[in-house]
């Protein structure tokens, strides 16, 4: 299964980078591109280390990443304010399951399996 230390990793790489969109619209300085290049390539390196995705699925795990890294945010602020969060845990978490079973899986589980077949 997804580490969670990864997955806010790769809701903090998107966010960097709509950030990073922002701030070029604002400033229009080639040295915050040349950063938005550097993140996002990073950040696809990280994803296709676990995603076995092409096209569109690609485009909706990052899409789904993004919102739920959001919704931890929200959650975040609606607990600094006393608000019961219970039931946003309990959405997020079966959204991070049903996207994972529904978009394809995680290259990390293929390869354990394939160890542990060998090493049988």
């Amino acid at each position: 299964m997804l580490d969670f230390d990864y997955f806010i990793l790769l809701g903090n790489l998107i966010k960097i980078e709509e950030h990073l969109i922002i701030l070029y619209g604002q400033e229009q300085r080639k040295e915050i591109l040349e950063k938005l290049k550097e993140i996002r390539k990073f950040r696809r390196m990280l994803m296709k280390e676990y995603f076995n995705l092409e096209g569109e699925n690609w485009c909706l795990m990052k899409h789904y990443i993004s919102t739920i890294y959001s919704a931890f945010e929200v959650i975040e602020k609606e607990n600094e304010l006393n608000k019961d969060v219970d039931k946003y845990f309990e959405i997020i978490a079966f959204c991070i399951n049903e996207i994972i079973k529904m978009i394809g899986g995680i290259k990390r589980e293929e390869k354990e399996i394939k160890i542990e077949e060998k090493n049988q």
